[in-house]
């Protein structure tokens, strides 16, 4: 199952971790020099981070199977694709035909939970009266934020190599039209 774990996703992971405990530090910050933040988060944000996030993190899963097969279908079932990979010597024995889909999948998953257990903790965690129970709720958030960019990021390199196969398979249709 973890074969197919790549650098970049590792790298995507550890990034979104990275905010996510620097917005717990810069919580902390604020609270030593004085700042509330316990009464504004409670005040202004939980409500409408609890009702985003837990919207999000429906819509996306019901959309990720969707997803998934849609591109499955579009890039990764076609013989163009799967001749591509076979015939590129950089690629053979390092790349699987599904491997970029299976790490998308992946992807959408994490975020579908992350979205979800940020959703639960305002509702949760966040109903505590301190300034830490604040801070995970923001660092929450943030680290979904950062996995659902990542998602979208991931989501749009898929589709560049469907447009790039279409481009291919409209080549010769268009050249023997001339």
């Amino acid at each position: 199952m973890f074969k197919e774990i790549q650098p970049l996703e590792v790298a995507i992971y550890l990034t979104t971790l990275c905010l996510g405990v620097t917005v717990f530090f810069l919580c902390r910050a604020l609270y030593c020099s004085g700042i509330d933040i316990t009464t504004f988060y409670s005040e202004k944000m939980r409500a409408s981070l609890f009702s985003g996030f837990l919207t999000l993190g429906s819509f996306l899963l019901a959309l990720k199977t969707g997803i998934v097969i849609k591109i499955k279908e579009g890039v990764y079932d076609k013989p163009d694709y799967q001749k591509k990979i076979h015939n590129t010597p950089e690629l053979v024995g390092k790349v699987t035909i599904y491997g970029p889909l299976r790490r998308l999948s992946r992807l959408l998953s994490v975020s579908v939970l992350t979205a979800l257990i940020t959703s639960a903790s305002q509702l949760t965690i966040g109903l505590i009266s301190d300034w830490r129970a604040s801070a995970i709720c923001l660092s929450l958030a943030s680290f979904s934020i950062l996995v659902l960019l990542a998602s979208f990021v991931v989501i749009q390199q898929n589709l560049g190599t469907w447009f790039d196969l279409m481009e291919d398979g409209a080549k010769p249709a268009s050249e023997a039209s001339k």
